[in-house]
């Protein structure tokens, strides 16, 4: 079975006169719809850079408040923190090439 027939019957219809025919040009069109936005969230994608940028902040300051040398390992925990920022970035771009390479 091909999928448009099956989520064409789900979808609402108006029915008896056609939309476009009920009102005038200036007018709006009473009748049902559906707004469909591709794409990834934005709201979603923030979420987990915000989480990301913490998680580095976090873990930059253990290692540094953790470090036993003298003087602290300063250079460590930034580089742990640089390669945290770096995998979220990369997670983030793998999920927006993937959800761009979803055919529509």
């Amino acid at each position: 079975m091909h999928t448009s027939r099956t989520w064409l019957k789900r979808i609402p219809k108006k029915r008896n006169a056609s939309i476009f025919s009920i009102c005038s040009s200036n007018d709006a069109a009473i009748g049902y719809g559906i707004h469909i936005i591709e794409g990834c969230d934005g709201v979603y994608l923030a979420a987990l850079w915000v989480f990301g940028v913490f998680g580095a902040v976090v873990s930059t300051t253990i290692w540094w408040g953790t470090s036993t040398t003298e003087p602290a390992d300063i250079q460590g925990a930034t580089g742990l923190g640089s390669f945290i920022l770096a995998c979220v970035g990369a997670l983030l771009g793998g999920i927006i090439v993937y959800y761009q390479a979803i055919p529509s």
